[in-house]
């Protein structure tokens, strides 16, 4: 459980989103959107560059990938079940992304 500290920032924002999303805290939609945009270009640029997608996988290391999926899960379906579908797709997007870095790293390892 000692992973736990490294997706801090992960389980706050998870949990922001759904409050959000449930029409809690409406003024947080714009910061969300701001914030589902850099994750897509962080994601994409991890993707696209060897060097970025080893730091990051060094990282996330201890993390378990069904913790991370069933993140990206939540996020992706409190938006589209609360109708903002813009954010829902980013997330899915987001999800996307992060499964086809997982399986590059993965085959990089096996190389």
């Amino acid at each position: 459980m000692a992973w736990i500290k490294n997706v801090l920032v992960d389980l706050i924002v998870a949990v922001l989103i759904v409050i959000t999303a449930l029409g809690a805290t409406p003024w947080l939609i714009i910061p969300l959107y701001i914030y589902t945009g850099l994750m897509l270009v962080l994601k994409g640029a991890a993707l696209g560059m060897d060097g970025l997608l080893n730091v990051a996988k060094r990282q996330e290391a201890e993390t378990p990938v069904w913790f991370m999926h069933g993140l990206y899960i939540v996020c992706m379906g409190a938006w589209l079940f609360t109708g903002y579908t813009i954010l829902g797709i980013g997330w899915a997007a987001i999800w996307l992304l992060s499964a086809a870095a997982e399986r590059r790293f993965t085959f990089k390892i096996a190389e």
